[in-house]
């Protein structure tokens, strides 16, 4: 087995080591993901990106039947529930969920905003796998100064992220002018 076949996932409380031990496992370029721990009911999961999206795709099925389950009546869209189950989440993009839906998929983490282009990336896949709701983006401006910053130019900075990062929805590319904008946006609203 080598590393890029296997991924770590931590049950429980871990010591404050445990990272360090498990990147010890790997080679090089083991990531974290939230993505897989959720789905696995971990608290953590790390391992070779093509692991975790292998465990993602075989995971699924299973996690989508729960969230069906657990949510059946609550009016979600198909596609919110499978958002909710396979979706590539955040904080910011969980509360972006949160003032779209009326549905807290925020817990205890509060309300949050995208702080950078790959917060950013994650509320615009939400976006792309619901698009039912798109026309109730302007509802997240209530989450705080920096989303009603942020939501009047989404779009703009939707089309500089696209320029700048055409493969962003791979992981791939950088944004540092969309970055720059976000951050001009995010401190402008602070300022007044």
């Amino acid at each position: 087995m080598n590393d890029k076949t296997f991924v770590v996932l931590g049950y429980g409380p871990q010591s404050l080591d445990f990272l360090s031990k498990a990147s010890k496992l790997f080679s090089n370029g083991a990531v974290l993901s939230p993505t897989v721990a959720r789905m696995a009911g971990a608290n953590i999961a790390v391992g070779h990106p093509d692991a975790l999206e292998d465990l993602i795709n075989r995971l699924s099925a299973g996690a989508v039947k729960h969230e069906q389950e657990r949510l059946a009546g609550s009016g979600l869209s198909d596609n919110a529930i499978l958002w909710l189950a396979t979706g590539r989440r955040g904080l910011s993009s969980n509360t972006l969920f949160t003032f779209v839906t009326g549905f807290d998929a925020e817990g205890d983490h509060g309300h949050n905003y995208p702080h950078d282009p790959d917060d950013l990336s994650r509320c615009r896949k939400l976006l792309e796998q619901c698009p039912e709701l798109v026309s109730c983006l302007p509802r997240v401006a209530a989450a705080g100064a920096e989303w009603a910053a942020l939501v009047p130019r989404w779009e703009e900075l939707c089309a500089l992220m696209d320029d700048e990062a055409p493969e962003w929805r791979l992981g791939r590319g950088r944004g540092p002018k969309t970055y720059a904008l976000m951050k001009e946006f995010i401190n402008g609203a602070r300022a007044q």
